[in-house]
This record gives C-alpha cells, structure tokens and sequence, in this order.
C-alpha cells in the first residue's frame, strides 16, 4: 500500500518532469525554425535583391515566450503541485468532514 506522502512526492516527480519535457520539447523546436528561418534570411539577402535581415524579430519574440515558459512552467511547476496539492488535501478534508 501506498503511502499519502509517498502518493504525492511520486506525482510532483511525475509532474516535474512532464514540465521539464515539455520545455525541452519547446527549446528543440525553438532551435529548428528558427536555424531555419536564418538560413532563409540569409540566403534571400546573399540571392535577391532583399537588404533586409529579419530573423532577429521572431528569434527574440519566440525567445521571450521560451524564457517565460521556463520560468513559469519548469521553474514555477513546484509551486503549482504544491498549491493543487494543498487544495486537493482540503477539499478531501471537507468531504471527510461532510460525510
């Protein structure tokens, strides 16, 4: 049988890694367009006409909402567990009590 505390460090274990992959995931394909997106910059610029180097607007737009889900999803997620956790321990303790 498993243990309450046991229960709970199991799933923010869980949870925190979820959160983790998730940013991984986001950084991975963070990486892949926008090296894309350079590469397409540059070779317009180095083939046309086009003077114009844009890529530096969605590699810092995309990067200030990477930065965010860091530290909101991955550095705030324990937070989070703890807060639902405590909520779901009170809303057990209320019906407890009401039964």
């Amino acid at each position: 049988m498993v243990t309450t505390d046991e229960y709970k460090r199991a799933e923010r274990e869980v949870l925190l890694r979820e959160a983790r992959r998730g940013w991984t995931i986001h950084l991975a394909v963070y990486a892949l367009v926008n090296a894309g997106l350079i590469a397409l910059n540059l070779v317009l610029v180095t083939t046309t006409d086009a003077s114009f180097i844009w890529f530096p607007f969605p590699l810092t737009g995309w990067g200030i909402g990477l930065t965010g889900h860091y530290f909101w999803g991955v550095r705030g997620a324990d937070r989070e567990i703890t807060e639902r956790q405590d909520a779901t321990e009170r809303r057990a303790e209320s019906l407890r009590s009401a039964a």
